[in-house]
């Protein structure tokens, strides 16, 4: 177990110590007894994201794709994070199962234009390590009208079934105040694409040092899925059949002017099922990347907020924690919740710490600082947990916020093993490259 993992875990528990907050950090871990001696420490890791979709026109040259890379090195990164299939569910490589995104905003790329060798190529010059990241289970932009549900009549019904709040049952396409399209997890041949894809890009790449999956879960905010196919398996999992579906999970309630959501007596039991489907999926993809790669690194990408991450479906702690043990978390989580963790299946995990807030000063239910010390906690030491920022939450009028930037990547180093940054377009954009040279250094130096 990592000596700064135990830091954390005593700083937790005086927290808890002073605070009776359901939005406050609250120890609810028990010590494992382990007697092993502390691992030594690697360097931290200094991770950026590189977006499909954002970066396509900037990114649609050579040249362009050789500046990044030296920008990258010049201010410390040591791991790029190239997303190779975006949320329309296209791929940015010549591949022989999913349609190659060759456009975007008028951007155009050949088929041969090889995006993420010229990426690994490049990043090898100053030793700098590749993950090529794809966002699972999306599947479609609405916006633009293109993606995997709209390529092929048979997989527009792989679309995830959203319960409105007008109390109809529609396919995501379809379906008011809907974003992206998310696809239904339910289903086989949905998951098994997931995973031949997967295949692919370790097959066809070699040399990249890992894989992350990001959006490898359901649709969000209680939209999903609601089809037969989920009808079936939660059935099966409950071991009985579900008279009142979906209104027994729940309903949504009309009330001064706005809907509120009113939990079902099966409520608990549909989070754990949800999260029973993703685990079961993470941990087969797991297998199929040892199969086939057998020294990529096997990781993830997912939201730091995990109070609200059942939403999603997902239980990203370690097995060994319980949320049911936490009064706060009761309402959401059963007794058997925990199994359904999958901290302790991943290489690393990144989670990202959305939040303008740094410190516990600041906001100790919604920081930086609070969420990393959450990951910390509820990950139990089973992964190298780094904590994430969305460079996004520092625009303020229209400008980057570069203090309240270089304070939270120096934080990321501080409460976790390192530091993710989303994204790149940022620090062109914003021409903040230097500030966040800086948050890396003051980081590093903290951290020795």
């Amino acid at each position: 177990m990592k000596i700064k993992f135990l830091i954390i875990i005593l700083f937790v528990a005086f927290l808890s110590a002073c605070s009776d907050s359901d939005n406050d950090i609250v120890d609810d871990n028990k010590d494992n007894g382990s007697d092993e001696p502390p691992v030594e420490e690697e360097d931290p890791r200094v991770f950026l994201w590189v977006d499909a979709s954002a970066n396509y026109s900037n990114l649609s040259t050579e040249d362009g794709i050789e500046s990044y890379v030296e920008k990258a090195n010049d201010i410390g990164v040591t791991h790029l994070v190239i997303d190779v299939k975006g949320t329309s569910g296209e791929v940015l490589y010549d591949s022989d199962i999913a349609t190659m995104n060759l456009e975007w905003d008028g951007a155009q790329r050949s088929r041969d234009f090889d995006y993420l060798q010229l990426f690994i190529d490049k990043a090898k010059e100053f030793d700098i390590e590749v993950f090529a990241a794809m966002n699972v289970f999306s599947g479609g932009n609405r916006s633009y009208q293109r993606g995997t549900v709209y390529e092929d009549e048979d997989r527009y019904h792989w679309a995830s079934t959203t319960y409105t709040k007008q109390g109809e049952l529609l396919l995501s396409p379809e379906a008011p105040d809907q974003g992206g399209i998310m696809l239904n997890v339910s289903l086989e041949e949905v998951r098994e694409y997931q995973l031949a894809v997967m295949e692919e890009i370790a097959t066809k790449y070699p040399e990249l040092t890992g894989i992350t999956l990001d959006r490898c879960r359901w649709d969000g905010g209680f939209r999903g899925d609601f089809s037969e196919k989920s009808r079936q398996l939660f059935e099966e999992f409950l071991g009985q059949n579900v008279h009142n579906y979906p209104q027994d999970i729940l309903d949504w309630n009309y009330s001064n002017g706005q809907y509120e959501r009113v939990d079902g007596p099966l409520f608990q039991q549909w989070n754990e099922w949800r999260c029973s489907v993703v685990y079961n999926f993470i941990e087969n993809a797991k297998d199929r990347l040892a199969t086939v790669a057998p020294e990529m690194e096997f990781t993830a990408y997912v939201g730091a907020w995990y109070g609200q991450y059942y939403e999603y479906g997902v239980n990203w702690a370690s097995n060994r924690y319980s949320p049911y043990d936490n009064a706060s978390y009761r309402s959401w989580a059963t007794t058997s919740y925990h199994q359904w963790g999958y901290a302790q299946l991943l290489d690393l995990l990144m989670t990202g710490n959305y939040a303008y807030s740094v410190s516990l000063e600041e906001s100790q239910g919604w920081s930086v600082e609070s969420m990393a010390i959450r990951a910390n906690e509820v990950t139990r030491g089973d992964t190298d947990v780094y904590a994430s920022l969305y460079l996004f939450d520092y625009i303020v009028d229209r400008e980057m916020d570069v203090n309240q930037m270089e304070r939270a990547i120096e934080m990321c180093f501080k409460r976790s093993e390192g530091v993710m940054l989303f994204d790149v377009i940022y620090l062109e954009q914003y021409d903040c490259w230097e500030n966040a040279k800086n948050g890396i250094d003051r980081g590093l130096a903290a951290s020795q």
